[in-house]
């Protein structure tokens, strides 16, 4: 009876114990060839969502694990928060309590079976106390002990200073770093200076629920010139040639595809993409002349910035492309003049020679240091992240009352014009509430940047090169220019076809992408021979690259 008992004892010990350990996540998985997400951040969730949208036409569900410090449970949780019922059923969706830097616990999540692994910037409970700088120091921990195991599935990182993503990047092979940062800053310039509708554009081509870039193989293309091929493709637009280990954005049409070329194609999926090859010989399209007028100077501005946050060094930089002689940046925060400096000196990046720069230390929440407004072509509000570190809430509740303030000095001083307003919120889910806080601006949410950027990334690695050639001076850009510019008078109530309108773009060297209609409605990739209504379109998007 006491043998029974004891046996009985150590079965029952045994079957708790892995209970326990199931419950915290302390069993090894039994995967191979999925995707494994190494730390964690508020932004994963969201990351997941544009996987699994990514993945929507994969038969079999996709399998990811999960391996970071905070507990199972709160993950999960948070798992169950942000993503749908649909969603969680089409994934396998895998938790497991450890710390990546140690080899037995990336075993819990058979790294070295893993399709891909990524790694966010850690703000799990355990890091959140951590430094940027130290987060980033992980990030290079975790990619160092994954190639000394001898786990050679491709990176992508996350890092939290653009000036450490390519330290970490270049230590090792196939390892991706993103850079969303200097993507973000971009979006709010572009959003400053372009009409209406530039930050809708931006969304649709970062985000998997629309259309997307995509990489095509030239195939039956091969020998023809990109205005032959614009005649045999539907269902795509080809926005670059990748020849050579060198991308040519916005391709004349003169250009010649070869066989061992990459097409960037502007598609809704890859699958879309159609060649037809009965005439690949080009149609000649009679297009009317236009008249063009000689570009305008780039104009003298003033602008407010509210706020201070990492990568104000790359904004200077941004708001230099387009700002005349005898510009002016203004930049109102509560950090000391010689903290601004130092945190522009660790960038390392050339301060612009022609922008004034002026530092007013003053708190942006209080309407009365917000005086002057009618001198200001336009005003930044950041999300400032120099005082409150990683606490995002913090963040944000100051961010909305800097937006309060604004507002409600802009309807004390009562302008004639009120200026071009930029407002950044950290989640998606703060856009509305900035919008009420705020009429007047234009809201740019910082996780719908990162996650889809990250996304697009992990889902296809050399994408990343492509959204950094769109956030950088010498790369690409996306352009809404006014449909006078391609159409004369007397067709501002015809109807055309795209391809017409596109033949037309590359005469100003551009690569026509779509439209942006007076309802509001971002309008990409419609077919070649679709008639445009005129009377609808509000302005044309295009690509051009930046010379």
């Amino acid at each position: 009876f006491f043998l029974f008992a004891f046996v009985i004892g150590l079965v029952d010990s045994f079957v708790s114990s892995r209970v326990e350990s199931v419950r915290e996540g302390k069993t090894p998985i039994y995967e191979s060839g999925h995707y494994v997400i190494l730390g964690w951040n508020s932004n994963v969730p969201r990351i997941l969502h544009q996987l699994l949208e990514a993945e929507h036409h994969s038969k079999s569900r996709t399998t990811v694990a999960i391996l970071a410090p905070e507990k199972k449970a709160v993950i999960e949780k948070a798992l169950e928060d942000e993503l749908t019922r649909e969603e969680r059923r089409r994934a396998q969706i895998l938790t497991r309590n450890g710390d990546p830097r140690l080899r037995s616990d990336l075993r819990l999540v058979r790294a070295r079976q893993a399709k891909k692994i990524v790694i966010p910037a850690d703000q799990s409970a355990k890091s959140l106390h951590l430094s940027k700088s130290a987060i980033d120091n992980r990030t290079c921990e975790i990619v160092l002990v994954l190639r000394e195991d001898g786990i050679k599935a491709p990176v992508i990182l996350e890092s939290c200073s653009h000036n450490r993503k390519a330290t970490i990047t270049a230590r090792t092979d196939e390892v991706h770093g993103v850079d969303w940062f200097a993507l973000l800053n971009r979006q709010i310039i572009q959003a400053l200076r372009k009409p209406v509708g530039i930050n809708d554009v931006f969304l649709e081509l970062t985000r998997f629920e629309g259309f997307e870039f995509h990489f095509v193989s030239p195939g039956t293309l091969a020998g023809s010139t990109v205005r032959q091929a614009i005649d045999v493709v539907d269902g795509g637009i080809i926005c670059a040639i990748h020849s050579h280990s060198q991308w040519s954005f916005n391709p004349p049409l003169h250009s010649e595809i070869h066989e061992n070329d990459t097409l960037l194609m502007l598609a809704q999926d890859e699958e879309a993409v159609g060649v037809s090859r009965d005439a690949i010989e080009a149609r000649a399209l009679p297009v009317p002349p236009l008249k063009y007028s000689k570009p305008s100077q780039k104009p003298k501005e003033k602008i407010l910035v509210l706020g201070w946050r990492d990568g104000m060094a790359r904004l200077l930089l941004e708001l230099s492309r387009g700002t005349g002689a005898g510009s002016e940046v203004v930049f109102l925060n509560t950090w000391s003049t010689e903290e601004r400096k130092r945190s522009l000196e660790n960038e390392m990046l050339p301060i612009p020679k022609n922008l004034k720069m002026k530092h007013v230390v003053a708190n942006p929440n209080e309407y009365t240091h917000l005086s002057n407004l009618h001198e200001y072509t336009s005003i930044i509000g950041l999300l400032d992240d120099a005082r409150f570190d990683d606490d995002m809430e913090l963040m944000e509740a100051r961010a909305l009352s800097t937006m309060v303030a604004l507002n409600f000095a802009l309807s004390e001083q009562k302008l004639a014009q009120i200026p071009r307003i930029v407002a950044e919120v950290g989640r998606t889910r703060m856009i509305p509430i900035a919008n009420e806080a705020n009429p007047n601006a234009i809201v740019i949410a910082r996780d719908d940047v990162a996650s889809m950027y990250l996304a697009q990334t992990i889902y296809e690695p050399e994408i990343g090169n492509v959204f950094e050639k769109l956030s950088v001076p010498n790369g690409f850009e996306l352009l809404m220019i006014e449909k006078s510019v391609v159409i004369n008078t007397d067709e501002q109530s015809a109807s055309l076809s795209f391809l017409d309108l596109r033949m037309r773009s590359y005469r100003l060297g551009q690569t026509l992408l779509g439209y942006y209609s007076e309802e509001g409605k971002v309008v990409l990739n419609p077919k070649n021979e679709e008639k445009i209504d005129m009377r609808r379109v509000k302005t044309l998007i295009t690509m051009t690259d930046v010379k």
